[in-house]
């Protein structure tokens, strides 16, 4: 009971959640605008694949690998225990939105059932990194997880240039999909688009709801986080070269919630 009671005021002295910043709206809007719009170009979902790939082709293959595992659910979720401890209350905005996030995008994915690039282009035609995924391409998963993840960051951060490092960020493992060839732009412009949103329902959801946030549903959302970083540790996104890297940041995300145990004394060393 003492440590629940710690916990609780824990929980209280942290920052509060925020409102919602209504930037996200007519942001994820216009990238939704654009997504659809590319579809009545001539090219139709293959728009601008090709050519934007083409962009990716000087770069070594293992950077993109790292660069789209790092839009993956497993990473993000890693990340997000990682700052669980210095954000508390922030936890709650993570549950809400990654729960729309994934009724959003999984459902749209079966809605619309789009067939991938590895499923409707000559092999030989494009450069593929990892598997060769077939189907349910839009929305971009790993893209509406990272633009997710940037819209609950931008709450967190003062500065604008953190929130543009952030979207910018979210924006390269968007391009990414396309760079490794399993995803059409339109999937990254509507993944993004339905990251923001998914983000912004989510703060203001906990915003209005915060007081709900009590020591133990906490733990129940950091054993969720900390059962996924385990995850982490045996998981490569279907890549090659992805094991040690996702180790890495299981294990610095372990590190960094280990210290923060620490730090705000929930835990205490043995003698």
């Amino acid at each position: 009971m003492r440590h629940l009671h710690h916990l609780q005021e824990h929980i209280e002295s942290s920052d509060a959640i925020p409102p919602a910043q209504f930037w996200q709206i007519p942001l994820a809007g216009i990238l939704l605008l654009i997504g659809l719009s590319v579809l009545f170009l001539p090219g139709g979902l293959t728009t601008g694949f090709y050519t934007l790939q083409a962009y990716s082709l000087p770069f070594p293959a293992l950077m993109w690998e790292y660069i789209t595992f790092s839009g993956d659910k497993w990473p993000i979720l890693a990340m997000g225990l990682a700052l669980s401890l210095r954000y508390p209350r922030f936890t709650l905005a993570m549950l809400f939105a990654g729960i729309i996030g994934i009724l959003m995008t999984q459902g749209l994915k079966l809605y619309f059932h789009t067939a991938r690039p590895p499923a409707t282009l000559a092999h030989d035609s494009f450069r593929l990194i990892g598997s060769a995924l077939t189907a349910n391409s839009t929305p971009s998963g790993h893209t509406a997880t990272a633009f997710l993840a940037a819209g609950l960051v931008t709450h967190l951060c003062q500065s604008r240039v953190a929130k543009v490092c952030a979207l910018l960020l979210a924006a390269l493992i968007g391009y990414s999909r396309i760079a490794v060839g399993v995803h059409w732009p339109v999937d990254v412009l509507t993944g993004a688009s339905a990251g923001l949103l998914c983000s912004w329902l989510g703060v203001s959801l906990a915003h209005r709801l915060q007081a709900w946030l009590t020591p133990w549903l906490f733990i129940i959302i950091v054993l969720l986080l900390f059962a996924a970083t385990i995850k982490l540790l045996t998981y490569n996104g279907g890549f090659t070269h992805t094991d040690l890297f996702a180790v890495s940041i299981a294990a610095a995300c372990l590190g960094m919630f280990y210290s923060d145990l620490r730090r705000t004394r929930l835990v205490r060393p043995r003698n």
